[in-house]
């Protein structure tokens, strides 16, 4: 929808926008993860005080943080303007004042997954999915261009926060959300807790947006869009193992030192990751190029490869998510930082190596290496650390997950040949049933 109104260009440069947005949103500092542990343990003992005191403080760090993600935009505007588009030399202050304005509305979200209510975090990601997509359907039939569509994200990311904070006093009575109750000694230990995740936080966002800003520092801006697009498709299995594993963090934080328990989750949660994952990723596969010519036309079907690259780097990748998870819970993530930035500079690299004699394919193939690089040293480390043998986790959470794959990519292949689907309902039911077979 957005790309039939905007076109391939300003399309380009929303998706370049859209990049800057991520990776501004690194001043997050690891914060939410910091405020989502030390809620799950202070409920857990039925510290009312301690939750408030969390979050004051945390929305003291926000709205430093804040502060500094305008200056990095206006600092990086010059910057898109000389090496992207021109455009962006306006969008990037205005995407860095929407950034800032949802960082304090992270505060409520982050309380009410420590406390364990999913649903109502969920339900505040669906309204503020819904205000978003209302807007940008206003902003484009309005024709308010690519500028309103920039600050939409920000605006209703802030309007979203109201009901968040009405529904964590309704989970938690007597809790208090007021930077006042925040003190320096919190605040400061949630940087200390989240410094390492910082760096992962830089390792993902180079991990999975670097690709746009690398074709369009070294190629043309026009391939931006078709590859956006691949990914996309790639984020869907992505969106499912995400929403498993947000509950992962704060079940482990409520188990203590357990280890006993700990690699139980670890097991179980490996195993349902990689299985929800895979159930979206196998009937994908033989769908990609029929989902993307429903979707968004067949002119974005000719480097059909880079989506099917990216379903398989994405499912790797996102496997390892509960391994993060325990070791945030432990106070064991240090590694991560490290292990996370080598694999993100080793996509940069050979995503610009690989780019001239393959094009955007070898940007995916980049992508790919490094997942496969990374899952492989994050799995046995996680293990060692926890004193769980690897052969356990791979014969009872990889192995039973992969069984599966086969048959489920099978049928969905099948169906395709048999039907041709040619609109996004005939490849919904036929994606179903490969997930139905899985």
């Amino acid at each position: 929808y957005i790309l039939r109104h905007l076109g391939v260009e300003a399309f380009a440069v929303w998706v370049l926008a859209t990049a800057i947005a991520g990776y501004l949103r690194l001043v997050e500092f690891g914060i939410g993860s910091a405020i989502t542990r030390a809620v799950a343990r202070h409920a857990a003992e039925g510290d009312v005080d301690a939750v408030s005191r969390v979050l004051g403080s945390g929305l003291r760090a926000y709205g430093r943080l804040a502060a500094l993600c305008i200056l990095l935009s206006l600092a990086v505007a010059p910057l898109g303007w000389a090496v992207w588009s021109p455009e962006l030399l306006h969008l990037a202050p205005l995407v860095g004042l929407g950034v800032a304005l949802s960082m304090p509305t992270l505060v409520p979200v982050t309380g009410l997954t420590g406390l364990g209510r999913f649903d109502l975090a969920n339900a505040i990601g669906v309204i503020g999915m819904a205000l978003y997509a209302a807007a940008i359907v206003v902003v484009i039939e309005a024709d308010l261009g690519l500028t309103a569509l920039v600050v939409a994200e920000g605006a209703m990311s802030a309007v979203a926060s109201i009901p968040a904070i009405l529904l964590l006093r309704r989970a938690l009575p007597g809790v208090r959300i007021t930077p006042a109750l925040g003190d320096d000694a919190t605040m400061r230990e949630m940087l200390r807790y989240g410094r390492p995740l910082f760096g992962m936080a830089i390792a993902a966002q180079l991990h999975q947006q670097s690709d746009e800003l690398i074709i369009g520092l070294v190629g043309a801006t026009r391939e931006i869009t078709p590859y956006a697009l691949a990914r996309r498709v790639a984020e869907f299995p992505a969106a499912i193992g995400n929403a498993f594993g947000r509950i992962i963090l704060p079940a482990a934080a409520g188990l203590g030192e357990d280890m006993g328990r700990l690699r139980e989750l670890l097991v179980t949660s490996t195993r349902v990751t990689v299985a929800l994952l895979l159930s979206i990723t196998c009937p994908l596969l033989p769908l990609a190029h029929d989902f993307l010519a429903a979707w968004a036309g067949a002119a974005y079907v000719r480097d059909i490869e880079v989506a099917w690259i990216l379903l398989v780097a994405t499912t790797i990748d996102m496997s390892t998510w509960p391994c993060g998870s325990l070791l945030q819970a432990i106070s064991r993530h240090g590694v991560l930082a490290w292990q996370a930035l080598a694999g993100a500079l080793l996509n940069v690299a050979l995503s610009v190596i690989l780019y001239f004699p393959f094009g955007v394919t070898g940007v995916a193939l980049a992508t790919l290496v490094s997942a496969i690089i990374g899952s492989g040293f994050l799995l046995p480390w996680t293990a060692r650390a926890l004193d769980l043998p690897f052969r356990r986790l791979a014969q009872h959470a990889i192995g039973p997950a992969l069984l599966p794959a086969a048959p489920s990519i099978l049928v969905a292949w099948e169906l395709t040949r048999a039907m041709r689907p040619g609109s996004l309902l005939e490849v919904a039911l036929v994606g179903g049933c490969g997930t139905l077979t899985y």
